[in-house]
């Protein structure tokens, strides 16, 4: 209770101090949802926190993107569909990038390489759980303003192609490149050498 009581009075403080002073705010929660915890722990918070969000409007106003060392797109539900708060679906990001004017064939192959989506996991791996309460506005601004499209993508479901729409199509996309270019030894690496001043042994 203590958290979320935390986490409102930041959204009161975004939404009532001007623009031009706060357009963002991080929450760096360490004992909320430690590592050795696993996913769930970060699922129930995110979940809990997300709903009362929705539920008051708050989203309409505010953004909210989070952060976790074990963050697994796959692990939130539903996997095949936009959640707020989170990266799109993993398997939606190849017809993502072939949806852009920069991407080139070799970018294709890459990201549909085995294990090569996973990889965009690391867009929202932290050493800790952090919170980025940020303005709608501003969100737009980082995945591109209204980089909207329809996408084809497979509905693991039905085991059928649906059309979709989908937003941040570049921004998701030169993301995903970049980490699948690093690959998953180095990111791990740097990922460990974080956590360590965080979680030190």
């Amino acid at each position: 209770l203590d958290t979320l009581s935390s986490c409102w009075e930041a959204f009161a403080e975004v939404v009532n101090t001007p623009e031009s002073d706060l357009s963002t705010t991080l929450l760096c929660l360490p004992a909320v949802a430690h590592p050795d915890l696993g996913h769930e722990r970060f699922r129930a918070f995110y979940e809990l926190l997300s709903r009362s969000l929705l539920v008051f409007g708050v989203d309409k106003i505010l953004s909210m993107v989070y952060f976790h060392p074990l963050y697994d797109r796959d692990a939130v539900e539903p996997s095949d569909s936009p959640v707020y708060g989170h990266i799109p679906p993993l398997h939606w990001l190849p017809p993502m990038l072939a949806s852009t004017t920069f991407k080139t064939e070799d970018d294709l192959q890459l990201l549909r390489s085995p294990g090569a989506c996973a990889l965009s996991n690391y867009q929202r791996r932290a050493p800790c759980l952090v919170l980025n309460i940020l303005r709608s506005s501003q969100l737009e601004a980082a995945t591109g303003g209204y980089s909207v499209g329809k996408l084809t993508v497979p509905d693991l479901a039905a085991g059928v192609d649906r059309v979709v729409e989908a937003s941040g199509l570049v921004t998701y996309s030169r993301n995903a490149l970049t980490l699948a270019r690093t690959g998953n030894h180095a990111l791990l690496l740097a990922l460990a050498e974080e956590m360590n001043e965080v979680y030190p042994l």
